[in-house]
């Protein structure tokens, strides 16, 4: 969702109503991936093969891509895009259902930056807070050596007074990027975050550490903020500010969210009874070019049935 969309639904109706809108357009994508409109109907398939085909441009890191090396899809089929979104959301999905009846749960650190905005953070958040409690009920329940079994969240902030709403205002001067590890996903930058970032991860892959939070904080650029994991840990008042960098409320709880519903396969899949009975009779020509009317150049039977749900 783009951010000012994302401001305006916070200022005026709370953060709440923001998570209430991306959490099921986030599943509605992935929906879209899984199951795609008109796949039982003739009317819509070609408009929606070509809106599948159609090419997307990644923007300014074409030339991360092209010009230092980085390696990717410079070029993608929007396919691709609802297939990648549809990987994740499920993958979180799953990570949501992790119980105690899991044989393995290493140590878990999640890095984040606040550049990467409420949702994405949100997104993550969730998973390592749903890790983090189960974790801490298999090392009550006795079981198994689960002594390790744990996670921890930090996040890198922009500097003392440069965070801002505008995206375009979020440069590598204030805050760590979302993509911080390789050279070419900043090329020319001043990796200020590098030296210490990398001491911190080979240290907790070595054993070192099992948390990377910095405890000293002063507001500057290269501390990662702990984020607490525990249950109902953001409705304390000293954790107010967490509010306003990270939405858990948009993932998804379990894998019901993005299965298609009764709606979805009887409707949307089933495009042509809604096109054959009220699009096209009342609305042809507003639907030139989305639905192809000519599908349906037989007479309509009054008594042909609705598909059953």
């Amino acid at each position: 969702m783009p951010a000012p969309v994302t401001w305006i639904l916070r200022q005026f109706f709370g953060r709440g109503t923001v998570a209430g809108v991306q959490r099921p357009v986030l599943n509605l994508l992935a929906k879209f991936s899984d199951a795609p409109p008109g796949n039982r109907s003739s009317s819509i398939q070609e408009p929606i093969r070509k809106f599948m085909e159609k090419e997307q441009t990644w923007g300014e890191n074409c030339v991360k891509i092209t010009d230092h090396a980085r390696g990717g899809f410079c070029k993608f089929k929007q396919e691709h895009l609802f297939a990648a979104h549809s990987f994740g959301i499920h993958a979180l999905a799953q990570t949501q259902q992790l119980t105690t009846k899991s044989s393995q749960l290493p140590l878990l650190q999640l890095i984040m930056s606040e550049r990467d905005g409420i949702t994405r953070n949100g997104l993550s958040y969730a998973a390592a807070q749903h890790y983090h409690e189960v974790a801490q009920r298999l090392k009550k329940s006795g079981g198994g050596d689960y002594s390790k079994a744990d996670a921890s969240a930090c996040m890198y902030r922009f500097s003392n007074g440069t965070r801002s709403e505008d995206s375009a205002q979020w440069g590598l001067d204030h805050v760590m990027p979302h993509a911080n590890l390789a050279s070419c996903d900043t090329p020319g930058a001043e990796r200020w975050w590098q030296d210490k970032l990398f001491k911190n991860i080979v240290g907790f892959l070595s054993g070192e550490k099992n948390r990377l939070s910095d405890v000293n904080i002063t507001g500057d650029k290269n501390e990662c903020v702990d984020i607490p994991l525990a249950r109902n840990a953001l409705n304390s008042k000293a954790t107010s500010w967490i509010k306003a960098v990270l939405s858990p409320e948009v993932a998804p709880k379990n894998e019901r969210e993005l299965t298609p519903d009764r709606f979805w396969n009887a409707t949307v899949l089933n495009f042509d009874f809604w096109a054959r009975y009220v699009g096209c009779p009342l609305m042809k020509s507003s639907l030139k070019g989305v639905v192809d009317c000519s599908a349906f150049a037989r007479s309509v039977d009054p008594s042909e049935k609705q598909p059953s749900m």
